[in-house]
């Protein structure tokens, strides 16, 4: 921005801008302070090592530390694996042992209700057979009735006819000397 550009702005404005820049400025001098400390830990360094080979046994610390920590990592994540292993052991135990006493309820509840439907079809048998009996014991009644009424109308209407036929002979005697002879002993009198 010019001075030109400047002049025009109000004064919150400007007052946001210098805030702005102040803090820019501020973020700027922390960064170059950090750089000078890592500049002076660097030098530090070099001077410490003195020598490549005073270098090269820090760097082999440095990886035997490292070595350490992913053994240590990798020791770890077997524990935790070998306790995820025994956590799903219990934890599928824990579910077999729930299926086995839901497979066990289930076998119980199927028994009692088969043992429930036998128990109806028997009462239902028993019941049938009972009104079958009562059934056929009527129709036996009302069959001997029959029996007995039709005996008894045809003997009714055997005499009528008997008698009809009596009186027939009488006006024929020819012809009951015929019948007499054809049926012995059924209409002697």
């Amino acid at each position: 921005m010019t001075n030109k550009d400047l002049r025009h702005l109000r004064r919150s404005d400007l007052l946001e801008l210098l805030l702005k820049q102040s803090r820019e400025m501020e973020e700027l001098q922390a960064k170059m302070q950090m750089m000078q400390e890592q500049l002076g830990s660097r030098s530090i360094a070099v001077n410490k090592a003195g020598s490549i080979a005073e270098a090269s046994l820090q760097l082999n610390s440095v990886f035997e530390a490292a070595q350490n920590a992913a053994d240590q990592y990798l020791e770890n994540i077997k524990t935790y694996a070998e306790q995820q292993d025994e956590t799903f052991k219990r934890l599928d135990a824990a579910r077999a042992a729930r299926f086995e006493q839901m497979t066990r309820d289930m076998d119980a509840k199927y028994t009692a209700e088969e043992e429930e439907r036998r128990t109806r079809c028997e009462a239902m048998e028993a019941e049938t057979r009972a009104h079958c009996e009562e059934m056929e014991a009527e129709a036996r009644r009302r069959c001997e009735a029959m029996v007995k009424q039709a005996e008894a109308e045809s003997k009714e209407y055997w005499e009528k006819v008997s008698k009809q036929l009596e009186k027939f002979y009488d006006a024929h005697v020819g012809m009951r000397e015929l019948l007499l002879k054809t049926l012995p002993g059924s209409m002697q009198k």
